[in-house]
């Protein structure tokens, strides 16, 4: 075989529409069983697709099902990454994932792989949100916010990538997709501002996030970060817990500008 030559994992629909299924499950497999005999052969990562779920779809149900499998699967393989519980979510009903793809102040973007449909990577932003929900106490050493007229502000939640789809730059890709919604919005005001929390521990995501421009701007709760993600019913009743209370999650912020 050349040595020039390169073999892509990956076809367009059109190139699809023209095999049939046992042909197209022949080339994967052909694709995917390089012989060692050929060390310059290269798989090129296979094909995404971005998608922003439109809430008011008539497909949210399925949506909302696909959601809830790739946000559990995540929940089970990463549950350090995340504020809630697998134990907690598996629990909700159907009606209740539809509502949370509904709510109109969330936007909820996912990835698709093209070859088999399947939801891989999920990130959502929630906003816009108010000076007084964004602002945190002052021990937190996180800067007092802009007024409400001078900046909008929107928190960016649940990102996920499944881990044999990592690799491929999609964790970036996705945010990027957020960001660039939100830059096309219109209406005033002109800058936005968007903030994460991330637990210390985490060391790989903060440092993309760091590649990405986000810069750090104090630390959080768990309570904290339970409301400003949406999700102050999961924060027991009473006294809470040290594990609510200790500031162990990272603040960090980016500043975007609406074209």
């Amino acid at each position: 075989m050349p040595s020039n030559v390169h073999v892509s994992a990956a076809y367009s629909h059109t190139e699809a529409r023209a095999f049939p299924f046992s042909v197209h499950i022949a080339l994967f497999k052909h694709l995917h069983q390089v012989p060692k005999s050929y060390p310059d052969v290269k798989l090129l990562p296979m094909e995404y697709q971005y998608i922003h779920i439109d809430r008011y779809g008539s497909n949210i149900a399925t949506q909302a099902a696909k959601y809830r499998d790739l946000r559990l699967a995540a929940l089970q393989q990463s549950p350090t990454s995340f504020s809630s519980t697998y134990e907690t979510e598996s629990r909700f009903s159907l009606d209740t994932w539809i509502a949370r793809l509904s709510e109109p102040s969330k936007e909820t973007f996912v990835v698709a792989a093209r070859s088999t449909g399947e939801w891989v990577a999920q990130v959502t932003v929630l906003g816009p949100i108010t000076t007084s929900i964004y602002d945190l106490p002052e021990e937190s050493g996180q800067p007092p916010a802009l007024p409400d007229e001078e900046e909008e502000k929107w928190q960016m939640l649940g990102l996920y990538t499944l881990p044999e789809h990592r690799g491929h730059g999609i964790a970036k890709k996705i945010c990027q997709e957020a960001f660039n919604y939100l830059e096309v919005q219109e209406g005033q005001p002109k800058k936005v501002r968007v903030r994460i929390m991330v637990k210390r521990q985490n060391v790989a995501p903060l440092k993309m996030y760091e590649s990405m421009g986000f810069k750090s701007a104090g630390l959080c709760t768990l309570a904290e970060a339970l409301i400003a993600n949406g999700d102050s019913d999961m924060i027991p009743e009473g006294e809470l817990p040290e594990a609510f209370t200790s500031r162990g999650g990272v603040v960090m912020t980016l500043e975007l500008d609406k074209k």
